[in-house]
């Protein structure tokens, strides 16, 4: 009963996500109500609040994992720009199940982190790279241990990539990869008369990837229309011996439903060993 609650779950939530949300895809919309929490899906978990350098305090999941798989690396969630990390709990399971020690955190103004002004016609704030960075130096220290690294989902990948230039990391993995933000911003204008603004120095982000020396797992969806695949194909090639690839028949942030858990987890431990 409990396997089919969650299959009900993963197909219920993300079908809410798309008729409630659609119009306001690609733009800030956090969430502050947990639908899901660890403990829902049958994971165990730690709470803890951190504090960001300038006096923020974040809420974040520390989950736990089986000692038996455990692979001693770490995790952690940067998330796209809805909802907010109870969004990512199937994620964190298909992780978690595989070995990685799992780590969510909520953004300034999302979830249960303190309040943060957000216009909701940003595409990004450049202050989610000081939660990031708080995130990763809690994983560094908890789990001096392990390789950590990130997992970037659509906005989460231009936070995380800009991170990786002030913080050592081990890997970076992205779906929905974001290469330039001003070429998405004007992919929005044009397919869907959507304007958004960016943050100072969104224009530099794309010259990141091609000083980056954190290797990269790249998944592109080819029926993706905005964080398409020739944006992950130019970040190849800037970058073609740390980067990987991987190509899937889906859309946005469908790498794990389209290729089947299996496959989609085969690819990580590939580029993980």
């Amino acid at each position: 009963m409990k396997k089919s609650n969650s299959c009900n779950l993963r197909i219920f939530l993300p079908l809410l996500f798309l008729l409630g949300f659609s119009s306001k895809l690609f733009a800030i919309n956090p969430g502050r109500d947990y639908y899901l929490s660890p403990d829902s899906l049958g994971l165990q978990y730690q709470e803890v609040r951190l504090n960001t350098s300038d006096n923020l305090s974040l809420n974040c999941w520390d989950i736990s994992t089986d000692s038996l798989k455990n692979k001693n690396t770490s995790i952690v969630i940067a998330y796209g720009d809805s909802g907010n990390m109870g969004s990512n709990l199937f994620l964190a399971k298909t992780l978690s199940n595989e070995g990685y020690k799992v780590i969510l955190f909520d953004y300034r103004g999302f979830g249960k982190s303190d309040d943060f002004v957000i216009q909701k016609d940003m595409l990004y704030y450049n202050e989610f790279c000081e939660d990031l960075k708080t995130v990763l130096n809690y994983a560094k220290k908890r789990y001096p241990q392990h390789k950590t690294g990130i997992f970037g989902l659509s906005m989460g990948t231009a936070i995380a990539i800009q991170t990786v230039q002030k913080k050592e990391i081990d890997f970076l993995i992205g779906d929905g990869v974001i290469y330039d933000p001003t070429i998405i911003k004007n992919r929005l204008l044009s397919l869907f008369n959507k304007e958004v603004r960016l943050p100072g120095g969104a224009e530099k982000v794309k010259t990141l990837y091609s000083t980056n020396q954190t290797k990269i797992l790249l998944f592109a969806g080819r029926q993706d229309i905005i964080t398409n695949l020739a944006d992950a194909e130019e970040i190849l090639k800037l970058n073609s011996q740390i980067t990987t690839l991987v190509t899937y028949v889906g859309n946005h942030l469908a790498a794990e439903d389209s290729l089947g858990t299996e496959l989609f987890l085969e690819k990580i431990r590939q580029f993980l060993k």
